[in-house]
This record gives C-alpha cells, sequence and structure tokens, in this order.
C-alpha cells in the first residue's frame, strides 16, 4: 500500500515527513525484540503490519502538526508569516499591505510630428536592471508637440521599486516613433508588506481596540473625540467638527485594515454648546502703563484658545477664565459677569457665541 509523502514545517524551521515518522515507528517495533517482547518486521506493503504502522505514523504526523499550529497560535513571539496573521486578525490587527511606487515620466520625442502620437496604456519601461513599469492610462503626444507627461506604476509592489532620477530610460514595448523617455525625479513611494517584526509590535499593544486607542486613531483627522461603550462590542465615537474633514472621511479611516477592530464603531458628530454667550461679561481692571486694547485682545486670545481646546465631553471652569483674565500682564483684576462651570455632555463641544464681552473699568 504506497502512501502519499506529507510534509510541514515547524516552528523552528525543520521539516518533518511522515515518510520519517513512519521509519521512526519501524524502528521502534523493530527494537522491542531486544527488549523480550515478541515484535515483527514483516513491514511488506499490503501486509496488516504496513498498515496499522501508517496508520499510527499518520496521527503521529497529524498530532505534530496540530501541535506545532497550536504553539504559533498560542505565542505571538514565536509566530511567523500567515500564523502570525492568523493570531493578530482575531484580535482586529491586519497587516499593513505594501504599495506600488509611481512617478511621472517624461516622454520626449526627437521632433515635432504633424500627427497625435498615441502611447497605450500598458506600454512597458524599466531601468537597465528590467525593473519595470508601465503606463496607468493611454496618453497622446499632440502634433506639434515634443514633450508630454504621463504616470507610470512599478509591475512589482514594494520598495523594489523606488528608483533613482534619471534611471527609468528604457522603452520595452516596441514603438514606431523616435522617443526617449526618463524620470527626472526619485521614486519614493513604494512600500514593502509590513514586516512581522512591525506587525508583532502593534498587535503585542494592549491598548489596541479600547476606547483610548480608538480616539487616537480618530485624533489623526480630527482634533478631538471620544470613544464609550453602547452596549457590548459597540462603541460610540464622537469627534469634534475639523475643517475639511467628514464623518464619511473616519468611516473610511476605521474600514482600513490596520485600524479594523472586532468592535462596531458608531461615528457620530459632537454637537456645539455656547459655554460664553452674550449674556456673560468681563471688566479688566487695567494696571498703569498699559494699552486697554492691547491687553484685551491678549485676553480674548487667552481665552479663546482654552475653549477651543477643551475636549468633547469635557468641563469648562469659570475659575479658569479669571485665572486667564489676572495672569495676562497688565490685568489688576477681573470682575465676571453670568459665567458658571459648565458639564458638557458626551455628545458637547465648547464653543464662544459671537464676540467675547470684555470691557476696562471697574466694580460700579
Amino acid at each position: 500500500m504506497p502512501i502519499e509523502e506529507q510534509r510541514f514545517i515547524d516552528i523552528n524551521g525543520a521539516e518533518n515527513l511522515l515518510s520519517e515518522e513512519i521509519d521512526e515507528l519501524k524502528e521502534w517495533i523493530v527494537n522491542q525484540e531486544y527488549e523480550g517482547l515478541n515484535t515483527v518486521t514483516d513491514f511488506t506493503e499490503g501486509a496488516m503490519n504496513y498498515f496499522l504502522l501508517c496508520y499510527a505514523a499518520t496521527s503521529k504526523f497529524d498530532l505534530k502538526n496540530f501541535a506545532d499550529e497550536l504553539i504559533r497560535l498560542a505565542f505571538l513571539n514565536s509566530s511567523k508569516g500567515e500564523f502570525l496573521e492568523r493570531l493578530t486578525a482575531r484580535n482586529g490587527i491586519f497587516r499593513i499591505p505594501g504599495e506600488y511606487s509611481t512617478t511621472m515620466l517624461k516622454f520626449t520625442l526627437a521632433e515635432a510630428l504633424q500627427f497625435d502620437v498615441k502611447i497605450d496604456a500598458g506600454t512597458e519601461f524599466g531601468t537597465d536592471e528590467a525593473i519595470l513599469f508601465s503606463l496607468i492610462e493611454d496618453k497622446v503626444i499632440p502634433k506639434g508637440e515634443t514633450v508630454v507627461y504621463a504616470k507610470i506604476q512599478c509591475q512589482e509592489m514594494g520598495i523594489v521599486g523606488n528608483v533613482k532620477a534619471g534611471t527609468i530610460i528604457n522603452i520595452f514595448t516596441e514603438q514606431n516613433i523616435d522617443m526617449t523617455v526618463t524620470n527626472e525625479s526619485d521614486v519614493t513611494d513604494g512600500k514593502d508588506d509590513e514586516s512581522d517584526d512591525s506587525l508583532r509590535q502593534r498587535a503585542s499593544n494592549p491598548s489596541v481596540g479600547t476606547d483610548l486607542w480608538i480616539e487616537e486613531v480618530a485624533e489623526t483627522l480630527v482634533s478631538d473625540a471620544s470613544c464609550y461603550n453602547l452596549e457590548q462590542s459597540i462603541k460610540l465615537l464622537v469627534y469634534k467638527p475639523t475643517t475639511d474633514v467628514v464623518k464619511q472621511d473616519l468611516v473610511d479611516l476605521f474600514q482600513q485594515k490596520m485600524y479594523r477592530t472586532r468592535n462596531t464603531v458608531i461615528i457620530e458628530e459632537a454637537k456645539p454648546f455656547p459655554v460664553i454667550d452674550t449674556d456673560k461679561s468681563i471688566t479688566l481692571v487695567i494696571k498703569d502703563g498699559h494699552v486697554s486694547g492691547t491687553v484685551i485682545n491678549i485676553v480674548k486670545n487667552r481665552i479663546t484658545n482654552y475653549v477651543n481646546k477643551l475636549s468633547v465631553g469635557g468641563l469648562f471652569k469659570e475659575m479658569c477664565i479669571k485665572y486667564l483674565c489676572e495672569s495676562t500682564d497688565g490685568v489688576l483684576y477681573a470682575y465676571l459677569t453670568g459665567y458658571q462651570d459648565v458639564d458638557l455632555l458626551n455628545d458637547q463641544y465648547a464653543t464662544i457665541t459671537d464676540d467675547l464681552n470684555i470691557t476696562t473699568g471697574g466694580p460700579s
């Protein structure tokens, strides 16, 4: 009964073969005769002994393979490649894919022609080392012109396509015109797949997937965000509006492999709440020798910065406003009217309605 060879590479990099398991078991059985046991040495193909031997060896081989995979999945530091990806994916951490190098290629005709010259998408260019690039879209050099630029992409993903300026000079797809090409700038945007070490380091971060981690990811796009649980495995992320950033930008951010989590993240824009409005006023007592207008402008800027930097759901303190006023050079004392502490809700951020009402004088 011929067997079909099976093999796997264990966590130490050693190759394990089913045939070797059979040989080891066969040797063990034969050696038992010298221990005083009645054994057999007939392992010819087709014999029952051989069948039982193969069955036992296959079971042992499968058990070793299974145990090795368990070790890979259980121990992050010893896992590699696909096994490492399977382990990190359980916590919502995925390998960051590589990127293809791209650049603008300069096409130059030897002389101007009286007709349009079309260069087809897919036309191949490359370096002397045969690092190949392809034209992404059809490009036309209009009649009477000699120079045009077009985008090309390396055929192989990764840093292999990051080449120096002036090295893409060969045209590997036949052209019926006298034309030269060159890349005028270094190519730098190609990236390899994330390494095992980098993936392992990110997956080892205990904060991944927590409220704080989700907030930090969101704050790569917006100035401030707050995350908290709605129910099991569902989180609400509330963010402070930022110029040129919309809700869909954050949705797209958390769809990227590197930022996916096992939790469902619901994203909402925070609501503005006026902590300072027209009912509130400040009267400053200015020290002699200081210009009132200049002092008032400094105070306004300090208060505005304080309000703008309050976090979503933060606490607005009247005491902080008084301190900002009286710690400003030139202010002797500050009288506040209508101000009070405001504990913002989780979906609110602080704003100022109209202009700050600040005057100079003293108590009436």
